[in-house]
């Protein structure tokens, strides 16, 4: 029996494989603010407000909210808030930082091409991209020098 050409159906899926989670993490790209110590012995005092949104690697010729979705998360997830740390006793010219805290995950993204042709389905793999990141911010803040 052979199948009815009009039945025949291809496309491409999208699978985050090896998925990593690290939750309360901070983002060193996101700073928010800093200070710089100016005297020996002495401490700096950081306050101010921050906006932070989610960032999602996109690749394989899908849309960042397509990746994020394969993950279970939000690309629009954004944190607003007020924050203040003051630094330890610190030496001159040291500075001290205040950045955005929130959840990594780390996954490798495969693209499958599907075929359905009558009442059978194919899969093959396509193209693999490794080593992306995903990161959802949270409503906390990470101080450091």
């Amino acid at each position: 029996m052979v199948a009815d050409p009009a039945l025949s159906v291809s496309g491409y899926e999208y699978v985050a494989v090896n998925v990593t989670t690290k939750t309360q993490q901070p983002n060193y790209n996101k700073l928010i603010c800093g200070c710089r110590i100016g005297a020996a012995n002495s401490t700096c005092t950081i306050t101010g407000s921050y906006t932070a949104s989610a960032t999602v690697n996109a690749s394989l010729g899908i849309s960042a909210q397509q990746v994020a979705s394969t993950l279970g998360i939000s690309v629009t997830a954004s944190v607003t808030g007020s924050m203040g740390c003051t630094s330890p006793k610190l030496s001159a010219g040291t500075s001290y930082k205040a950045y955005v805290m929130g959840t990594y995950r780390y996954f490798t993204l495969q693209k499958w091409k599907v075929s359905k042709n009558g009442g059978v389905t194919a899969r093959k793999l396509d193209s693999t991209a490794y080593n992306q990141v995903a990161f959802s911010p949270i409503n906390m803040i990470y101080c450091t020098k």
